[in-house]
């Protein structure tokens, strides 16, 4: 939960998320127990899941949750984490943070939406990659991550946005790891239709260009910290390691928790007969979070 001293200000004309406008660059400069605790919220403790991603260009955030709202997607703002945020209205006065640190913390909880993004995603983006606080999110930090890359890798130093790009890094580990749970990203083009209303011209933005069977190996090769040739070495003489290359969904068993997973973190693991698919699809999926900490 946010803490309990963030104001719940009425927000009406208060833009709620860093990419629909405020996305000043520098680095929050006061070090308050407020800040602290959002910022564990926004980069550890919050939420910001979904099945299936939404992403969105400004301006086109209200176009993208009601898209989201009837095809099973979430935006970041209708995740758990991201709704608490929004809640918060931390772009108002009286919510105890600067602007500049209320863009930072939802640059964070971005970069996390994005990172924890599987399968196909969609967006529906803006008309250009800038604005007056600099590059926008999407261009800058989520579609990187999606596509694996680096957030602002090519972001000059320049940019309003590099100051606050290069802390978020900091707040986010391992963003300088490839995304390989997604697929595709599918873009949704608002256009006006003859009676005012909106319709959606779908267009294939970007495409994964592994396989299920080599995402499953870069993924587990990745997680062991194994040479890929080894992984399939060891899964060609384990056929139940092997199996886990040809699920596609890669999704988690609720019975395999951390614990487990940090089991088979020792590469060592890997060659022994009681290695489980749904442990390895644990270790895939959750990216061994508690490496991070």
């Amino acid at each position: 939960m946010l803490p309990h001293r963030v104001s719940k200000a009425p927000g009406a004309g208060v833009v709620s998320s860093p990419s629909a406008g405020v996305q000043s660059a520098p680095a929050p400069t006061a070090s308050n127990q407020l800040l602290q605790q959002l910022t564990a919220f926004a980069a550890k403790e919050g939420d910001f899941t979904a099945d299936k991603a939404m992403f969105w260009g400004t301006p086109n955030m209200h176009n993208a949750q009601a898209l989201a709202a009837v095809t099973g997607y979430k935006t970041l703002e209708q995740t758990e984490g991201g709704h608490e945020l929004d809640e918060a209205k931390l772009f108002a006065p009286g919510s105890g943070i600067a602007p500049s640190e209320a863009a930072l913390l939802w640059d964070i909880a971005s970069a996390r939406f994005a990172s924890a993004s599987h399968g196909d995603v969609a967006v529906v983006p803006g008309p250009d990659i800038s604005g007056p606080f600099g590059m926008r999110t999407w261009a800058r930090s989520e579609r990187p991550i999606l596509t694996g890359s680096v957030p602002g890798a090519l972001l000059p130093k320049s940019d309003k946005a590099y100051g606050q790009t290069q802390t978020m890094l900091g707040h986010v580990p391992n963003l300088d790891r490839r995304n390989l749970n997604v697929n595709r990203i599918i873009e949704h083009n608002p256009v006006e239709n003859k009676s005012g209303g909106i319709d959606y011209e779908k267009r294939l933005d970007w495409e994964s260009p592994f396989n299920a069977e080599d995402r499953g190996v870069a993924m587990v090769a990745e997680a062991l910290d194994m040479d890929q040739s080894e992984v399939r070495k060891a899964a060609g003489e384990r056929p139940h390691v092997a199996k886990i290359f040809g699920d596609g969904k890669l999704q988690r068993d609720d019975r395999s928790g951390p614990r487990r997973a940090r089991a088979y973190s020792d590469p060592a693991r890997l060659e022994r007969p009681k290695l489980s698919a749904a442990a390895a699809r644990y270790v895939i999926e959750s990216k061994l979070p508690f490496m991070d900490s």
